[in-house]
């Protein structure tokens, strides 16, 4: 439900404007343009982030995880009216726990938001982050019959 390639990361993450494939450099490595909306009515401009990501699983546990940095190509131009963010090197780990699932996340990324008060900054940033965990809890929480064995990237199902 998280991998950016996959078909269900539209349908839970309120936040995404959505994560299209710019190129497969090899079966475990993509760059992903990571596109976000807009927030507070407009005051926070639309963003995206292109990145590398490196994507592993686990064969002796089943976890998962993926590695991201920015990154220039080609064929991810800057978009007028979006404002470019850069992703300092980040992870996201999801860890089979029992019939459990452990996610841990860490970002760093460099938003861009000159001109934002420090107030909503120090709001707007940690609420982010939680909703899109609220996002993934109540999507997964829901008795759906997914198929979550699609050939992604990196990602042995």
């Amino acid at each position: 439900m998280v991998h950016p390639e996959g078909v269900h990361r539209c349908k839970w993450d309120s936040q995404s404007g959505g994560t299209p494939l710019v190129a497969r450099i090899t079966e475990n490595t993509s760059i992903i343009r990571h596109d976000t909306k807009s927030r507070l009515m407009g005051l926070i401009s639309a963003r995206e982030a292109v990145d590398l990501c490196r994507f592993s699983t686990d064969p002796e546990d089943g976890t998962r995880s993926v590695v991201m940095v920015s990154v220039t190509h080609p064929s991810a131009p800057l978009r007028e009216g979006i404002v470019r963010v850069h992703t300092h090197p980040s992870l996201l780990v999801i860890s089979p726990s029992g019939k459990d699932t452990k996610v841990t996340s860490i970002i760093q990324a460099e938003m861009h938001l000159m001109g934002v008060p420090a107030g909503i900054m120090d709001s707007l940033v940690p609420k982010g982050i939680l909703s899109f965990f609220d996002d993934l809890r109540a999507y997964s929480s829901k008795d759906l019959k997914l198929n979550l064995n699609q050939n992604l990237t990196g990602w042995v199902p």
